[in-house]
């Protein structure tokens, strides 16, 4: 696009080319829900909850 510009004044129509947007990549979610999520989405109450399902069961197998 150099030496275009000096054109301009001579009335010459100088079209503008149109920049193509990137699109942004979605973020996978991630299937394992681990505790730190928990932590983040305030639901550790719920984790707590299931970490003792969790013991009882291996209690049992024990």
């Amino acid at each position: 696009m150099r030496g275009k510009r000096g054109r301009r004044s001579e009335g010459v129509v100088v079209e503008k080319k149109k920049k193509k947007r990137k699109k942004k990549k979605k973020k996978k979610k991630k299937k394992g829900v681990t505790n730190a999520v928990n932590r983040r989405t305030g639901t550790a109450e719920f984790a707590q909850e299931a970490m003792k399902h969790v013991k009882g069961m291996m209690d049992v197998s024990a």
